[in-house]
């Protein structure tokens, strides 16, 4: 599976990241916005480097119940 590269708009002391950018530019835009809105508060744009999935699970053991 190829990696795609996204980014992501933070501040420190805000909220979780909720959109995903697929473009340096669209993120850009949206960290510019929200300082427009949010005086005084920084926001980061983060590019995603790397991306990790765990494909299997192993149990041992008696199974418990299904959620």
């Amino acid at each position: 599976m190829k990696h795609e590269k996204f980014y992501l708009v933070w501040c420190e002391s805000g909220n979780v990241p909720t959109k995903k950018h697929d473009d340096h530019e669209s993120a850009c835009r949206e960290a510019e916005r929200l300082a427009i809105s949010s005086r005084h508060h920084t926001f980061h744009v983060l590019e995603c480097v790397s991306s990790v999935t765990h494909t299997s699970v192993v149990w041992t053991g008696e199974k418990p119940a299904p959620f």
